[in-house]
């Protein structure tokens, strides 16, 4: 099965969606073609709703680094909260942001610094409220929420409910939001909207070397 595979060459990194293989040798020979290709390069493995190849990821040294709940966000089911003063960060005031996002998501871990979101600032939407914020994208006909930083469930609330009114204001008919299973406060806050759960989410993050290899 040939997988849905997105290839960030500036970033050298690979994303694969729902990667399976018949046999064994499907995903060695997948592989080796990697490593022949995009050697040293860091790839990510996304599962949703399904069982990953858990011998395939422990051959390849792939760890998980994420696993969530996914919840979706249509117009006929938003119940939008009490809106608070939030900073829509622009390129003249991302020097607000970039520190607070940075050491909430420190890299390796996160591929979105704030350095690459820079890059491709209007490709997200992102609101602050002193040291709360909600990192949303733009790219696609689906909003997705990225990031929720906040220390209580109304401030979670109220920031997804300004990116959906954005969001929804667009033309957007739907927004995602992949909960981490770690972050009860984040799921209380998108429950309150009225984000609803659709499955689950499994990340596995690795880098492309021979089977075999430990560095």
């Amino acid at each position: 099965m040939k997988p849905e595979m997105y290839i960030q060459e500036n970033e050298k990194n690979i994303l694969l969606k729902e990667f399976f293989a018949e046999r064994a040798e499907g995903y060695h020979t997948f592989w080796q073609d990697l490593c022949n290709k995009y050697p040293g390069w860091e790839v990510d493995f996304v599962y949703r709703n399904c069982e990953p190849p858990a011998q395939f990821m422990a051959e390849i040294g792939a760890k998980l680094i994420d696993s969530a709940i996914i919840t979706e966000l249509t117009k006929e089911h938003f119940n939008p909260a009490v809106e608070i003063d939030a900073l829509l960060i622009t390129a003249d005031n991302f020097h607000m942001f970039a520190p607070i996002h940075d050491k909430a998501n420190p890299a390796p871990e996160m591929f979105w610094t704030s350095e690459r979101i820079a890059e491709k600032l209007d490709r997200w939407r992102i609101y602050m409220s002193g040291s709360n914020y909600v990192l949303m994208s733009l790219w696609g006909n689906e909003s997705e929420i990225f990031a929720l930083e906040v220390q209580n469930v109304n401030a979670g609330a109220s920031l997804l409910s300004t990116t959906a009114q954005f969001a929804f204001g667009s033309g957007k008919q739907k927004m995602l939001y992949f909960v981490s299973d770690n972050m009860p406060i984040q799921y209380e806050a998108a429950q309150q909207v009225g984000f609803i759960s659709c499955g689950k989410c499994a990340t596995y993050q690795g880098v492309i070397r021979p089977l075999g290899t430990t560095q």
